[in-house]
């Protein structure tokens, strides 16, 4: 069994679950929640990834969210039942996106 422990899984989930949430917004105009604002999400993935972003770019929020997610699980060590182990063996995962 292989977990990702930490800060940094932390911020890869957040990453991870902003960008659906703009993914979501675009296609339906739906907020997952309340807080979930497009200016909250913008103020959240400027935060995140120290890019400015215009008010509707929820595409490039949402990728640039997912480029950051899959540079700290790259950079970070997963635990496993061995050990420690490089994190490049771990592909960030989302759920796929349907048409």
């Amino acid at each position: 069994m292989t977990g990702f422990y930490g800060e940094s899984a932390v911020s890869v989930f957040q990453c991870i679950v902003i960008a659906d949430a703009l993914d979501f917004y675009a296609k339906t105009g739906m907020r997952v929640n309340r807080a979930y604002t497009p200016a909250n999400m913008r103020r959240t993935a400027e935060a995140i990834t120290g890019k400015k972003f215009k008010a509707r770019d929820y595409a490039g929020m949402a990728e640039a969210l997912r480029e950051k997610a899959g540079q700290t699980a790259e950079t970070k060590c997963v635990r496993t039942e061995a050990g420690l182990e490089d994190a490049t063996r771990i592909t960030v995962t989302h759920a796929p996106t349907t048409n």
